[in-house]
């Protein structure tokens, strides 16, 4: 299928294990923008503590290859989708996804240059609640949003604080 055809069918997944049967489905043709959406879809399911275990348990085979085939695209992700990926495997705290994340860093770090405000926000903001510690990716990001203070509204501020 299209990417397109593949946002279509994320866009109307209703749970985690909907938005995780499409990557079933179609994980090899999967974009940067499908991954992103999927990452950062599980990231807003609403999956309580057990529920997670439950889930990550059930379908560990598919997020580990979820994590692999977004590992191969990584280079490939615009920052809006650096940003969504990270702070979707934060949110929905697979630790697992440790690798993925510093792969993230690792690119994002000398790109944030091309990230806006809310970016660098929520990139700061998934790194500190995956507890990923990057010290190079915090310092740039750090003299990033100084530099760009002015741009940055309340909620972004304290996300990157």
């Amino acid at each position: 299928p299209a990417p397109r055809e593949i946002t279509l069918r994320l866009a109307r997944a209703g749970s985690a294990r909907e938005i995780l049967s499409v990557f079933e489905l179609d994980g090899d043709a999967c974009n940067d923008i499908n991954l992103a959406a999927v990452w950062n879809q599980l990231g807003k399911a609403r999956l309580g503590r057990r529920e997670r275990a439950d889930f990550f348990r059930e379908h560990e085979a598919t997020l580990l290859r979820l994590e692999a085939r977004t590992d191969e695209i990584v280079s490939q992700l615009s920052p809006r989708n650096i940003a969504g990926v990270s702070y979707g495997i934060a949110r929905l705290g697979f630790a697992p996804a440790q690798q993925t994340m510093r792969l993230l860093a690792a690119e994002a770090t000398p790109r944030l240059h091309e990230f806006n405000s809310q970016e660098l926000a929520n990139v700061a903001l998934a790194f500190a609640t995956a507890g990923v510690s990057d010290p190079q990716l915090f310092e740039a990001i750090g003299r990033e949003a100084r530099a760009r203070i002015g741009e940055y509204n309340a909620q972004e501020l304290a996300n990157t604080a």
